[in-house]
């Protein structure tokens, strides 16, 4: 597996709760790419202060999880950036605290744009715990600043953008 490079680093004030590693409170993902199946993939192991019902991770945060993974796999696979417009969860099972969560997704559409991603939560014995489907807008370097509030856009960001 590759790790996919998180160019945010390099963006002033950058401090994002899903993959800041810096962020005290965030969850410090990194992703991953892996080739043989034309995923993204991260591991997570939940944090006490996250729980939800007791020994249950909160389902706020599997969203988290679940838009972050989703991200990762837009960036990595289709390498564009965008902002997410839809999510729909399914919550099948009790994603238990006690265990190492992995997170997975996959492209199931793309044009230049949107993109649609299946990503899925998963406990240590391999048992999908939790499924999405996230939407996403490409956005063009315009949005991205209109949006975002930062005319400076770092260079290595520009060939993620849908230019219109």
């Amino acid at each position: 597996m590759q790790k996919i490079k998180n160019i945010f680093l390099e963006l002033p004030g950058y401090n994002c709760f899903g993959c800041g590693p810096a962020n005290n409170h965030g969850l410090k993902l990194e992703f991953f790419l892996d080739e043989e199946k034309n995923e993204a993939v991260s591991y997570y192991q939940p944090e006490e202060h996250l729980v939800g019902f007791p020994g249950i991770l909160h389902g706020g945060i599997q969203a988290t999880l679940m838009d972050e993974i989703a991200f990762w796999v837009m960036f990595g696979l289709y390498k564009k950036m965008g902002f997410t417009t839809k999510m729909e969860i399914q919550f099948k099972r009790a994603l238990n605290m006690a265990n190492k969560v992995e997170l997975r997704g996959k492209i199931v559409e793309k044009n230049d744009k949107s993109v649609k991603i299946k990503c899925w939560l998963s406990n240590s014995q391999k048992q999908i715990c939790t499924e999405a489907i996230v939407e996403y807008v490409i956005v063009s370097k315009k949005l991205w600043i209109r949006n975002m509030g930062i005319a400076d856009v770092p260079n290595s960001f520009k060939e993620y953008f849908h230019e219109m």
